[in-house]
């Protein structure tokens, strides 16, 4: 396994916040898989044509030199798959603070994707096929997958379009909206939060469904609900069969 070299530069103080910079970067040639672990902060991760690397770009946060020093932003390959991940140290001061990492990775759109998010916002667009397991509070915008996408979601709201394969998600609660799928949405398990559906070229089946208005519109295939507890359910311009309780 490759290790490669992180920079840290341009350590400052601001508004009694110490920031630093975190980089790297690593040839995507013969790469077929990214596989992203990040913990407090945001991420973006954003796909280009052709793109020939994965560049990793970040700002760690924190207010104490030694809470900063501890950040880390580590990239490494090993085979056919690259390895990102950020590690902030856990405090428990009430004086300190906490120690973040924002990160935006930079990448080839052809390459599927791996990302597990523990906290914070999370933006990705124009990528591989994806799967996501995001467990903190921030919402999820996904704009541009070219393959299938599961996600796993925490209690923050789910936005995803322009999806060209199958949808699979299981959401704790917050909202979930999708829109311009090619293929098909299973949502098994859903919580509390609306769910808005729309632009769907296959079949749209939700299971378990505690509270909150489910809205689905231009659905493809067929439209089934298993059971839901609190909330409507409406639909228009469903094309194949219609089941609802």
């Amino acid at each position: 396994m490759l290790a490669l070299a992180v920079t840290a530069a341009g350590c400052r103080l601001r508004h009694l916040d110490l920031t630093a910079d975190r980089s790297a970067t690593v040839s995507m040639a013969g790469v077929h898989t990214v596989v992203v672990t990040t913990g407090p902060g945001w991420l973006r991760i954003q796909g280009h044509a052709g793109f020939p690397n994965l560049q990793a770009r970040g700002t760690a946060h924190a207010s104490s030199d030694k809470l900063l020093a501890a950040i880390r932003l580590t990239v490494q390959r090993s085979g056919d798959t690259v390895f990102v991940a950020t590690t902030a140290p856990l405090d428990t001061g009430s004086v300190a603070g906490p120690a973040v990492l924002d990160l935006t990775l930079d990448m080839p759109s052809n390459v599927a994707l791996d990302v597990t998010d523990a906290s914070g916002e999370t933006i990705i667009h124009d990528v591989g096929p994806l799967l996501l397991a995001s467990s903190g509070t921030g919402g999820v915008e996904i704009d541009g997958v070219a393959g299938a996408l599961g996600v796993v979601d925490g209690p923050g709201d789910l936005q995803a379009s322009n999806v060209h394969g199958d949808v699979y998600i299981r959401d704790g609660s917050g909202s979930i909206y999708l829109a311009s799928i090619t293929g098909s949405v299973d949502i098994p398990v859903d919580g509390a939060g609306e769910i808005q559906v729309a632009d769907v070229t296959g079949s749209v089946h939700i299971g378990a469904k505690s509270s909150g208005e489910v809205a689905a519109r231009d659905i493809g295939g067929d439209l089934v609900v298993d059971a839901r507890g609190s909330g409507s359910v409406e639909y228009h311009d469903v094309k194949g069969r219609v089941a609802v309780p």
